[in-house]
């Protein structure tokens, strides 16, 4: 139909050039060259071309870009000498000059510097919450190390307290499954790291008796320890011991939530970096466990992590010098910690973030962070609270490093931590 539309035109305007002299259907050779554009617009038009010019954005590839001011078209605005026009690459921008013949004449394409990422994303991460501390231990344990600690990776009490006692060691966290035996790659990363001292966190309804053996067996013959109480406030306190034995003077202790995990996991690389014990508590009582170990440690101050409705103000009335970092949700929480931890030399050049809404990758996470002297942030896994958002923004400038642990953050929240950093 196009076609026939501008065959027609052309066809008229022949007839016309014949008819005698002065008769009203003759056209003038700007009519002719006018219906002939017409036609081509129609042509283009019925094509399915936007007659409107399109804004061309950096960043934005438009094939095929088209512009004038009138009728639309880049080549009815270059006397029809280039079509298609010539594509404006991802990252360039369009500059209407002067009229010319072809469209490369009349457009200036530049391309801006392209966008530099300061602080790459590093994943680290594996296809369980096993394979992921494995792989948090092989970032921070490259060469090998000479302790290892394992807990249960099934529940979270027990093993709420391990990040000081591994960092004191100088090794990681191993978290293990419910079963009579270690898996092939936790067994292979034990066999990698070497360690000459092992400490089992938790009863054997934790970490079975069986699991147990099979380290003891290793062909190095590593010191294997289990550290186990009555119930998760005993063995908080034992955990404890274990940390004064190796350390000696402690200055601070930690007291958080044994009900819940988020508190805990937050000040995990603070008390790790520190060298100050993690003490479990219940929100309305201490635990007669934990008052004994408070005295044990001889510590002149206490750090309460969390809010009044994990640890009551009841609680806090009988620690030393008591010091609460608690908001009003886990993120507001973990934002507070990081902020004291900066205080005390921990940096941002190192940061990192794991899901506040699950245990394992964090409790893995916090003897790393400790290492790096760095800050790790806890989030929900599709979007980023305002508390840790605006840490990030107010840092990016020291930021180095940033490290995802495991794999359930999702990547759009992965994305816009990213941007706030760069």
């Amino acid at each position: 139909m196009v076609r026939s539309r501008c065959q027609s035109i052309l066809l008229s305007a022949n007839l016309t050039q014949r008819r005698p002299k002065g008769s009203a259907m003759k056209l003038s050779r700007s009519r002719l060259l006018l219906a002939v554009a017409s036609a081509v617009v129609i042509v283009f038009a019925t094509a399915g071309v936007a007659l409107a010019a399109p804004v061309i954005k950096v960043g934005q590839g438009v094939p095929n870009a088209v512009h004038s001011s009138y009728p639309g078209l880049c080549t009815n605005c270059h006397n029809f000498a280039v079509w298609p026009a010539p594509t404006i690459a991802q990252g360039a921008t369009a500059t209407h000059l002067s009229r010319g013949t072809t469209c490369t004449q009349c457009h200036t394409v530049s391309t801006p510097p392209p966008v530099v990422v300061r602080v790459p994303v590093t994943y680290v991460k594996g296809a369980s919450r096993y394979e992921t501390a494995v792989k948090v231990s092989q970032t921070s344990y490259p060469s090998g190390a000479s302790a290892v600690v394992l807990a249960t990776g099934t529940n979270f009490p027990d093993a709420l307290c391990a990040a000081p006692l591994a960092t004191a060691f100088g090794g990681p966290i191993l978290l293990v499954p419910s079963a009579n035996s270690l898996d092939a790659k936790i067994l292979a990363e034990m066999n990698r790291l070497h360690p000459t001292t092992v400490f089992v966190i938790g009863s054997s309804a934790a970490v079975s008796s069986g699991i147990e053996k099979q380290i003891k067996a290793l062909s190095w013959a590593p010191t294997v320890t289990r550290l186990a109480g009555a119930d998760r406030f005993s063995t908080s306190a034992i955990v404890a011991d274990a940390v004064k034995a190796k350390l000696g003077t402690i200055d601070k202790v930690v007291i958080a939530s044994g009900m819940t995990y988020p508190d805990a996991l937050s000040v995990a690389p603070l008390a790790a970096q520190k060298g100050w014990p993690i003490l479990l508590t219940k929100p309305t009582s201490l635990p007669s466990q934990t008052v004994s170990a408070v005295s044990r440690m001889g510590a002149s101050s206490s750090l309460i992590v969390g809010s009044a409705a994990s640890v009551s103000t009841g609680v806090a009335a009988q620690l030393p010098l008591p010091l609460r970092k608690g908001g009003a949700n886990r993120y507001e929480t973990c934002a507070l910690v990081a902020d004291y931890a900066k205080s005390l030399g921990m940096k941002y050049e190192y940061i990192g973030t794991t899901v506040g809404t699950n245990f394992p990758d964090a409790l893995a996470a916090g003897p790393l962070f400790a290492q790096k002297n760095g800050i790790l942030l806890l989030t929900a896994p599709g979007s980023v609270a305002s508390q840790v958002s605006s840490r990030l923004s107010t840092n990016k400038a020291t930021v180095t490093s940033f490290v995802v642990i495991g794999g359930a953050v999702q990547q759009t929240t992965i994305n816009t931590m990213s941007t706030l950093l760069n």
